[in-house]
């Protein structure tokens, strides 16, 4: 049986470049001594475009480099501003992509992998002299290149492939942030039916943000369907739901990605279950209509089930004015467990998270970070999931900026702020994805 209670929230964006085709056709053409009147045009061309072979060039250097680091983000719709996808975009914006690099301010920070390796971690930490590629393409004229230098780089799946469920919101649906006490904010659930008479296993999932502006983090679980027979096609408020917001399947915030659940597990959805998308909403200058879901892969059976839990302290008070408060929460695990991903999560104040597992030799760490982005929270799945033995024990915690020296303060001048869902509250959570059944 699973056991989860669920508080959860987040926001997203992230930022790069634009541009204008200034090709430099670096070419041959001028020394070129052939004299075949009928030569193929196309093969000179290539020749021309190619000819200085030490040349970095769009098809054959950038293109790629783009789409391991930067295009899950910029890209046309996409969270971040720029669509890198597109050589003449990313020429208009180039001085501004260089100078966020050089500023540290892109890539933006993720899991330190040092701590633990994570599915995709050489494409979310670049090297450190990744911005050594776009200073040689801006110095050598930013040059196309040919389109047959381009190889396809091991990059970060935005969208699931081939999912074969797909649910959304039944309408579009305009939040009213009527409610005194969230003001600025809304927690909207909506009922996702499958319309299934079976038990089945999710295996991979992905949500499908609609007006991403607006959203600070999506949370996904399961409900009796007998129990949500009375909601509408507007969903109902969840706000103070926290008895309802159990059988968590699936949270997202802002920069997530799919999840591929391991071969052979999944997430088991009831016969007489029904998916419930909690949105939540924060206020926007403009009225904005969203109809936003889920992707998923299924399977009728699986062999291992998985579950999700949050772990993480609710005990805190953050002193106005104390730029380095920290809070944890450790506890023994009662069975044997396989951590397979890890998903943390703080507000606006957090700079620092670490969840580590305590065992009779020594402190084993799990996922950490010493430069926490509110506006890029990942779910890390483990390269080697983690096996923890009974009456270990698991701790996370979380470190907190609430001065005047944090960008991303809320209320200035500070005051003090203790747990909560509401971006300006605070938590300290690793949502873990397991096999244990608590």
């Amino acid at each position: 049986m699973r056991l989860l209670t669920l508080l959860l929230v987040l926001i997203g964006a992230v930022g790069c470049d634009d541009a204008k085709d200034t090709q430099a056709a670096t070419s041959a053409a001028d020394t070129d001594t052939d004299t075949d009147a009928d030569s193929d045009t196309d093969t000179d061309t290539d020749s021309d475009t190619d000819t200085d072979t030490t040349a970095v060039t769009w098809h054959g250097d950038v293109r790629p480099a783009l789409e391991s680091w930067c295009t899950r983000c910029h890209f046309d719709g996409g969270q971040g501003p720029g669509d890198f996808t597109d050589v003449d975009a990313t020429i208009d914006l180039l001085p501004a992509m260089i100078a966020a690099m050089e500023g540290g301010r892109m890539p933006p920070p993720s899991a330190d992998p040092d701590c633990r390796d994570y599915l995709g971690s050489a494409q979310l930490n670049p090297p450190d002299d990744a911005v050594d590629l776009l200073l040689a393409w801006q110095a050598a004229g930013t040059p196309v290149g040919v389109e047959t230098a381009y190889t396809a780089p091991d990059a970060p799946e935005t969208e699931l492939a081939d999912p074969d469920l797909v649910l959304t919101i039944q309408a579009p649906y305009v939040p009213s942030f009527t409610n005194p006490y969230e003001p600025g904010n809304e927690y909207r659930c909506f009922v996702l039916d499958p319309g299934h008479t079976e038990d089945f296993y999710i295996t991979a999932l992905a949500p499908q943000v609609d007006a991403a502006a607006i959203v600070h983090h999506t949370v996904l679980f399961t409900r009796s369907r007998a129990d949500l027979s009375w909601v509408g096609a507007d969903g109902y408020d969840c706000f103070d739901e926290a008895g309802a917001v159990t059988d968590m399947v699936h949270g997202w915030a802002p920069g997530g990605l799919p999840l591929e659940m391991p071969e052979g597990s999944g997430i088991r959805v009831g016969a007489d279950e029904v998916l419930v998308l909690q949105m939540h909403y924060f206020a926007s200058t403009e009225s904005v209509t969203d109809q936003s879901g889920y992707a998923f892969r299924t399977a009728p059976m699986v062999d291992d089930e998985l579950q999700m839990y949050p772990w993480g302290p609710y005990e805190f008070w953050i002193p106005a004015g104390d730029d380095d408060y920290s809070a944890s929460f450790g506890l023994s695990i009662p069975v044997d467990i396989t951590i397979y991903a890890v998903f943390p999560h703080m507000h606006r104040l957090g700079w620092a998270y670490h969840l580590w597992a305590e065992t009779s030799f020594n402190d084993e760490c799990l996922v950490q970070s010493d430069a926490y982005d509110f506006d890029n929270q990942l779910t890390y799945t483990l390269v080697e999931p983690y096996e923890l033995g009974a009456g270990e024990r698991l701790t996370m915690e979380c470190t907190w900026n609430n001065s005047t020296s944090n960008p991303d303060l809320i209320y200035d001048p500070p005051i003090d702020v203790g747990w909560g869902e509401r971006t300006d509250q605070e938590m300290c959570f690793s949502f873990i994805l397991t096999s244990a059944i608590f």
